[in-house]
């Protein structure tokens, strides 16, 4: 999480001292949708360079790229292993979808804010979900947290 000569620096020069530790907080599950997933495995021979609509991942992985278009994290709850072909283009549209939309509210500052159901983004990012048979479903579950036990405000001569 932070690198080790960063600790180290931290440590010495501001007396930081950390532990990881994990808390509850709302979350979106990323899981297979009623009818099934429809994902395609990465194949062994896969070459990027002449598939560049796809990207291989896991679905770990996926659930942290489509996570900035939500209000919140998403985590993988498929249960499903392996490397899928996914196309992260509908993500794209989404997230430019969803930051247009905030930087409109940022000129109206008592309107209310939109939810994700009434975003055009959401709408996308669920139908690109729907279409690989996954779905999102709001859910509370630990997340791996840094908590700082001590620092000191002043830090000390080198």
């Amino acid at each position: 999480l932070v690198p080790e000569m960063l600790q180290r620096l931290l440590g010495d020069r501001f007396k930081l001292t950390f532990h990881m530790g994990s808390k509850e907080f709302p979350v979106y599950a990323l899981m297979v949708g009623p009818k099934g997933a429809k994902l395609t495995p990465c194949p062994p021979d896969f070459d990027q360079a002449t598939h560049r609509e796809v990207s291989p991942m896991t679905l770990d992985r996926y659930a942290e790229v489509i996570s900035p278009v939500f209000d919140r994290p998403v985590i993988d709850k498929t249960g499903l292993p392996g490397t899928y072909l996914l196309s992260p283009s509908p993500v794209g549209r989404a997230l430019a979808q969803r930051f247009a939309a905030r930087i409109r509210n940022l000129n109206q500052p008592d309107s209310a804010p939109a939810t994700l159901a009434s975003e055009p983004s959401g709408a996308a990012i669920s139908t690109a979900l729907a279409d690989l048979g996954l779905k999102v479903e709001a859910i509370r579950a630990p997340l791996p947290l840094l908590v700082v036990d001590g620092i000191e405000k002043q830090p000390t001569e080198q």
